[in-house]
């Protein structure tokens, strides 16, 4: 049987680490799988989506082609509905990321760098949003 995962998005391998430290120390049934890059990131959503509960996008600069993965996400029948986390760090506006009011309201923006307690209410807004 396959566990419940979370698919973390960034090129920083250091961010990684860090959202994957957290998520396992507040879940021992949840197994993270990470991605790089935008293309991993739809691989990784084509090849496991039965199977992933929460996304989330750590945008750092245009390395990431966040809104392209959050088009994928938001079109297919499939992904739709699974909880998303864009991480932006401190001053970025959410109007940066997409000009779309009506897009940024499918998914939940957090500032870096956060406190447990701000990854905690992005989790339960993202996860109340879906719903």
């Amino acid at each position: 049987m396959d566990r419940r995962k979370v698919l973390i998005i960034t090129s920083s391998t250091v961010i990684r680490r860090i959202i994957k430290t957290k998520i396992i120390s507040k879940s021992s049934f949840l197994e993270v799988i990470e991605a790089k890059n935008a293309q991993e990131g739809v691989e990784l959503l084509t090849r496991e989506s039965a199977n992933i509960v929460l996304i989330i996008i750590a945008k750092l600069y245009s390395e990431i082609e966040c809104e392209d993965v959050v088009k994928y996400i938001q079109n297919d029948q499939g992904l739709c509905f699974i909880p998303l986390i864009i991480m932006v760090y401190d001053g970025t506006p959410e109007r940066y990321i997409f000009q779309d009011q009506e897009k940024t309201e499918k998914f939940v923006v957090l500032q870096m760098p956060f406190a447990d307690e701000e990854f905690r209410k992005a989790l339960k807004i993202a996860i109340d949003r879906q719903r």
